[in-house]
């Protein structure tokens, strides 16, 4: 097999710019909601390959597919959903900067203990 100069260019395209965006893309929502929830982002591969090959070759995705689609789906409202933020609590209005470190995306708690 003979590579020509369109599938160097191919390759060029998929190596530095769709990786270079995916990867700002997901340094980018790590540091917005925070890396426990970044990762349920994971989930979304499956569901985007099963889309792709939908719309691309006409495959459709059989019944156990769907099923697992509908798992995915599910796993992500729950997980980043507003109830599993967790949040950093802070006695008495001092801030944690400890804490801070170790969840940058979580809400601070100010309590009066």
């Amino acid at each position: 097999m003979r590579l020509r100069p369109e599938h160097w260019a191919a390759i060029g395209y998929l190596a530095l710019l769709v990786t270079a965006v995916a990867f700002v893309c997901w340094y980018t929502s790590v540091a917005i909601i925070g890396p426990g929830r970044a990762g349920l982002l994971t989930g979304v591969a499956p569901l985007a390959a099963a889309l792709a090959g939908a719309f691309t070759i006409g495959q459709l995705p059989t019944a156990p597919v769907w099923l697992g689609i509908g798992v995915v789906c599910a796993g992500l409202v729950v997980g980043l959903g507003p109830q599993s933020r967790s949040a950093v609590r802070v006695a008495g209005g001092r801030r944690d900067e400890e804490a801070r470190r170790l969840s940058p995306a979580a809400p601070v708690i100010v309590t009066d203990e």
